[in-house]
């Protein structure tokens, strides 16, 4: 699901799981229930790809980083949160960083192109 109410991206927990294994420093947080990362990530080049229809879009780590765990903290929650396996929403995080275009004509269909820099 692509939605512009939803400020994060929320995968499946196995797919969370996975894309933080590959993020130096991150982990979960079993107190707040949410990833986390160091906010330094910000700084680091690389992206997580999602692949839709085939294609990859791409999401900067920068832009998976979303507000620090408090004042003069060093870790940042992750912008992409797990949750039920077979429900994905792609929020802010992703469309901010991807054209996403939705036809609500008779036929309705969402298009999505990855932003060139």
């Amino acid at each position: 699901m692509i939605d512009t109410g939803t400020s994060l991206v929320y995968v499946g927990d196995t797919a969370a799981t996975a894309i933080h294994n590959n993020i130096k420093g991150s982990s979960y947080s079993k107190t707040d229930g949410n990833w986390i990362l160091p906010c330094s990530v910000g700084n680091s080049k690389g992206s997580v790809s999602f692949t839709l229809g085939g294609k990859d879009f791409h999401v900067p780590l920068a832009d998976i980083i979303d507000e620090p765990l408090g004042h003069g903290s060093n870790m940042c929650n992750s912008g992409i949160q797990g949750g039920d396996d077979g429900l994905w929403i792609l929020g802010d995080v992703f469309i901010k960083n991807n054209y996403c275009v939705f036809d609500h004509s008779a036929k309705p269909s969402v298009g999505i192109a990855p932003l060139r820099y």
